[in-house]
């Protein structure tokens, strides 16, 4: 009887901390993709969209290097369809 309830006792710890853990990596990974896709956002918007004079980042060489990859991609897209 005492092995039985020793038993009880470890399953539900186990199953009190499997609980904790899958409720702290779902808690730690919420706000994370939103804000990388609002950066890409920024850094695709300022570079194809707006001169390099009215940027607000002033990572000019960054920004004129991501143009000329979008560039490059959309070139090659359309050359393969």
């Amino acid at each position: 009887m005492r092995k039985i309830d020793n038993l009880n006792r470890i399953f539900l710890v186990l199953v009190i901390s499997l609980i904790t853990i899958f409720l702290f990596l779902v808690l730690r990974n919420i706000g994370l993709y939103p804000t990388v896709f609002a950066d890409e956002y920024i850094y695709s918007k300022l570079s194809r969209l707006q001169p390099l004079s009215e940027s607000t980042i002033p990572n000019y060489l960054y920004l004129k290097l991501y143009s000329l990859q979008i560039t490059v991609v959309m070139v090659s897209w359309v050359v393969q369809k």
